[in-house]
């Protein structure tokens, strides 16, 4: 069991490493970390897009063509100019899907606390960490037009408190790991 306590004590100590400089960056540069994610991916998506593009033409001229990927290939470029035409749908798209994550690992942590109960039962950061997830989850779902500062300023807090509780639980595997 104190194999499994290394590896928990490594994945949360990185994980809130990761989650609180995200916050920090939210905190103190909303406008511009919410931005630069959301134009971030449309860049993503039109360079990705054209090579697989590129990578599927240079197939064809040896006799073979494959079409889903073209397909996926104009599509995601697509998706990509329209991102950077109309960042605000865009963004409220990735609104919500910062909201099924957090509710999705919120319920995770509890259902992982709940089945490992027994082996995990110093770490009440687990639960309480799944359910601060479930509850930002929620507050995004029932108030998305509060605007983007709102929201980054809520993902920053939020993200620090969470980087917070995954120190903690850390800690706690750390202790248990001998």
């Amino acid at each position: 069991m104190n194999i499994l306590y290394r590896h928990l004590f490594r994945s949360n100590l990185a994980s809130g490493m990761l989650v609180t400089i995200m916050g920090i960056l939210f905190l103190f540069l909303p406008g511009i970390s919410f931005i630069a994610i959301i134009f971030a991916f449309a860049f993503y998506l039109i360079l990705a897009s054209i090579i697989q593009i590129i990578v599927m033409y240079q197939y064809s001229r040896k006799g073979k063509m494959i079409w889903l990927p073209v397909v996926k290939g104009f599509a995601g470029f697509a998706l990509g100019i329209v991102t950077l035409l109309i960042p605000r749908i865009t963004s409220i798209v990735f609104l919500y899907l910062i909201a099924i994550w957090f509710l999705y690992t919120g319920v995770m942590e509890i259902m992982i606390f709940i089945q490992y109960r027994k082996e995990i039962r110093y770490s009440v950061t687990m639960i309480a960490v799944g359910i601060i997830s479930v509850l930002f989850a929620v507050a995004l779902m029932l108030f998305p037009g509060t605007g983007v500062y709102a929201v980054a300023w809520i993902i920053g807090v939020a993200s620090f408190v969470w980087g917070g509780m995954y120190f903690f639980q850390a800690y706690d595997f750390y202790k248990l790991s001998g």
